[in-house]
């Protein structure tokens, strides 16, 4: 979805991509440590109006990535399912929450994590939008296969809890208290699909 690879894996860009991952990491030390930097980024970003034009040309590019990427993942679990069931096993997927996709308002903490996130700070903002855009498209169509597959969409499962609580560490990964809400209802998911019987 982000690196357009469907069949690569984070590990395998990052070791790929050496370099660019220092200079961004260079460049997302300097956006939070350097008042000179964030000055010339917005001149930059204001001489050259930027934000307005990368995005309105990577939509149109991401709608067809989006769809060949969520083909890719429907045919990994589709795999997975056809694994575990040909040893005996029932199979079951759980698509988790992310704090690039949400129904609802974000925490003020929340919009901290995402404007201070690497994702977030290139002037086009390009991989942020394709989080956002592409964890959207796969929620949506990650509905429409649940009845085939024996699926569990729980991109939503933090907005409904407890709005002082926070659940997110950065915008991938949640907290122990985001945890254990997940982790109940993936037990009561198993409890009502007898499982443990």
């Amino acid at each position: 979805m982000i690196n357009e690879d469907p069949n690569g894996s984070i590990i395998g860009y990052n070791q790929k991509n050496k370099m660019d991952i220092y200079v961004q990491s260079l460049k997302f030390f300097l956006s939070n440590n350097s008042h000179t930097y964030k000055l010339l980024s917005l001149i930059k970003s204001n001489m050259n109006n930027v934000v307005e034009d990368c995005s309105k040309s990577d939509i149109l590019k991401s709608e067809e990535l989006m769809r060949y990427g969520f083909n890719s993942y429907l045919d990994k679990i589709e795999s997975a399912k056809n694994y575990a069931e040909s040893k005996g096993a029932k199979f079951f997927h759980f698509l988790q929450p992310s704090l690039f996709y949400k129904d609802t308002k974000y925490s003020e903490y929340e919009k901290e994590i995402m404007a201070k996130s690497p994702l977030g700070l290139n002037e086009c903002k390009i991989y942020q939008n394709r989080v956002k855009t592409g964890y959207a498209y796969y929620s949506q169509n990650y509905n429409k296969i649940s009845h085939s597959i024996n699926t569990y969409n729980l991109t939503n499962i933090l907005d409904s809890s407890d709005k002082n609580e926070e659940y997110f560490f950065d915008n991938l990964h949640i907290s122990s208290t985001g945890n254990r809400i997940v982790a109940h209802k993936i037990y009561d998911v198993l409890v009502q699909k007898n499982v443990f019987n």
